[in-house]
């Protein structure tokens, strides 16, 4: 109901009115929430806990421009109800707003939205947060002539375009670097992202299989050839008999496979074809003539029905050949290295048998005993001091051995020379 044109904005309290917010028709109570408010522009009557409802929502989004929603009935019976649209004066705003708890802070957030919308040249400190006017005016090219400011309140200096991101340089410096970087990241996004096929936005693959799906326009497609695919589990594009596409290669969790992967998947699938194609039709066959009702279960048309028949057969053909396969491989590998370690032990057993001055060598320079450490200084330059201050130089050479140094002697030399000589193993 519509209130008569003599009231107190806000203050008119009717016997009975309708809410069109709720749409309940409600009698005057002593419930705030139910407490029938008249706007003071077009003298609607709403309840006060809906108004708060619907400016909350309003204000939230960023609108500062709130209008009443009271839908009125046209004189026209032809045309549609139209909505009031009547702007709500401040004092009603304000009024609604700080009768509920927490109303003041939302109401400092309408005042803050207006501000900004109303004043085209403010900006806000980063640091404070206070609002301020530049007032230096625009140039021949739209910009404004003085874009550094000041805040008034806090005395923080920042960019009437880009706030504090670039403190010390210009903004035309700070925008070739933005410039650069926005083209590292097209080099990236073209890299590592593809084109829809249906829309043409980009999608970026973090993990997982290869059928992907577009968050734009929900189109399925393949990451590997862009190809689009059906929205199934299994989509036929990666069944194994599918040459044309990319068989085998939907669990695929690369997102740049190699070529050896797609040349084990293309070879799988040939095998596949050559070995599994009958066996998988007659069993296809076999099935649905045994197991008629469930045919429907694989698809729709019957072109879905014998794919996915086939499919299904073939990837169990797969793993019954494939399981079998894979215990010959573990059951080779557990008698073939023990083997191979008594062939081994035979072998170096007989090469010590026929060579025993290689062994006696090894063990005098260290390579086995406990003078490792010298074995390890092969090439190294010692110098060893003399009496009179001056040095000899002795060298050890590539079997670590020296024939006019005692091993005493350099110990010395190497613990001077910084190095720890010490056992080996």
């Amino acid at each position: 109901m519509e209130t008569p044109s003599f009231f107190f904005p806000g203050l008119f309290r009717p016997s009975t009115y309708t809410c069109q917010i709720c749409l309940d028709t409600l009698k005057a109570t002593e419930d705030e929430d139910y407490d029938p408010y008249v706007l003071e522009n077009c003298t609607h009557v709403f309840c006060k806990g809906c108004l708060n409802s619907y400016l909350k929502s309003k204000i939230t989004e960023g609108l500062v421009a709130i209008t009443c929603c009271y839908c009125k009935n046209s004189d026209d019976p032809s045309r549609s109800p139209r909505t009031c649209s009547t702007a709500l004066s401040d004092r009603d705003i304000k009024t609604i707003l700080l009768s509920q708890e927490g109303g003041e802070k939302l109401f400092e957030k309408y005042k803050r939205f207006k501000f900004d919308k109303e004043n085209e040249h403010s900006r806000r400190c980063p640091t404070c947060d206070t609002a301020q006017i530049n007032e230096s005016g625009m140039n021949s090219s739209g910009k404004i002539n003085m874009p550094t400011m000041m805040c008034v309140k806090c005395g923080e200096e920042y960019c009437y375009y880009h706030s504090n991101s670039h403190p010390g340089i210009s903004c035309e410096e700070y925008e070739k670097k933005e410039e650069e970087a926005n083209k590292l990241n097209s080099q990236f996004i073209r890299k590592f992202a593809k084109p829809c096929p249906q829309c043409n936005m980009l999608v970026s693959k973090s993990g997982g299989c290869n059928q992907m799906k577009c968050t734009n326009c929900g189109c399925y497609f393949c990451w590997l050839c862009n190809a689009k695919v059906d929205a199934g589990t299994f989509p036929t594009h990666y069944q194994w008999w599918n040459l044309a596409g990319c068989p085998n290669m939907q669990m695929n969790e690369s997102i740049a496979p190699s070529n050896g992967d797609v040349f084990r998947a293309k070879g799988l699938s040939v095998l596949q074809l050559i070995f599994l194609t009958a066996p998988s039709l007659a069993l296809s066959i076999v099935s649905s003539i045994l197991c008629c009702f469930c045919l429907d279960l694989a698809g729709e048309t019957k072109k879905e029905k014998v794919e996915n028949c086939m499919s299904l057969w073939g990837n169990i053909l797969t793993v019954l050949i494939a399981i079998p396969i894979g215990l010959a491989a573990l059951g080779a590998l557990v008698v073939l290295f023990p083997v191979w370690c008594v062939f081994y032990s035979i072998y170096a057993t007989i090469m010590s048998i026929l060579n025993p001055s290689s062994l006696t060598r090894k063990r005098s320079t260290g390579s086995h005993g406990s003078r490792g450490s010298w074995g390890s200084l092969k090439g190294i330059i010692i110098g060893r001091s003399s009496g009179d201050g001056e040095q000899d130089l002795s060298a050890f050479g590539h079997n670590g051995e020296s024939d006019f140094l005692k091993e005493s002697d350099v110990s010395v030399e190497v613990m001077e020379a910084g190095f720890s000589p010490g056992l080996a193993g």
